[in-house]
């Protein structure tokens, strides 16, 4: 499946870094979260949770398609992590089932408090909340589903991602796309089947592993970790790109 919206980022530096080096840096990724005994992830909006992994079971592993350009780490299941996310922006879809309307927009922070793959509460401006409570339940309502369960959460780690458009513009576009991006982790929530069909987009993860930050405000630092530090010896590069990462990610805050 190509994630390439056009000929500009297929022929740019997104579509054009090397494959099977990001392949590569997907696994030693992989391996360090995965394998991490505590991780705690925040951001600058004041999200905050903390927790351990869980191995993934068959049916909650890897997706089973192939993604061109590679850009985004294995689901880390929520079940072990614990606390809050403020969600900015947009509630956007998954990608997994079509629904109208496609997308809710967050006019004013909104914190989604839980304990493993429970949503315990939203709070924040009450009509925001109550927007969003309504939402979960027209989308649980129309498909059956567990409206408040989280299934897992991930990072983008593409170098060369960007996105220049304006997630304004078109917010499923945005979502689908810019989801690879080092600056965003999402969320699958809103159904027991992964993916869920409500994505939280958080912008400037930092996401600290034992301790040290893989991510730091939106940037990936594959460097601190020996695993994915020797990808980056192997392949020049891509240490090159990682050194100059792409800054557009459709949302400047």
């Amino acid at each position: 499946m190509s994630y390439a919206l056009n000929k500009t980022m297929l022929d740019g530096g997104y579509g054009r870094l090397d494959h099977h080096a990001m392949q590569m840096m997907k696994i030693a990724i992989d391996e360090v979260t995965i394998s991490a005994c505590h991780i705690k992830v925040t951001c600058p909006n004041g999200t905050n949770f903390e927790g351990t992994t869980i191995a993934p079971s068959t049916h909650r592993g890897e997706v089973i398609i192939n993604r061109f350009p590679l850009g985004i780490s294995q689901p880390i299941l929520n079940d072990g992590f614990c606390g809050k996310a403020v969600l900015t922006n947009y509630l956007t879809p998954t990608g997994s089932l079509t629904y109208d309307p496609e997308y809710l927009a967050i006019d004013t922070p909104v914190t989604a408090h839980f304990e493993g793959n429970r949503i315990t509460g939203f709070t924040g401006a009450p009509d925001m909340v109550a927007a969003v409570e309504a939402h979960y339940a027209d989308v649980a309502d129309r498909f059956g589903l567990d409206a408040y369960n989280i299934d897992s959460w991930h990072a983008g780690f593409h170098p060369l991602m960007a996105y220049e458009g304006s997630a304004t513009a078109d917010p499923l576009r945005w979502s689908g796309t810019a989801f690879q991006h080092q600056r965003i982790l999402h969320f699958h929530t809103c159904g027991t089947g992964p993916p869920g069909e409500i994505c939280w987009m958080i912008l400037d993860p930092t996401v600290l592993i034992d301790g040290v930050a893989l991510w730091e405000n939106g940037k990936l630092h594959p460097e601190r970790f020996e695993t994915t530090g020797r990808v980056l010896d192997a392949f020049p590069e891509l240490a090159a790109a990682f050194a100059a990462p792409a800054a557009p990610c459709g949302i400047d805050r």
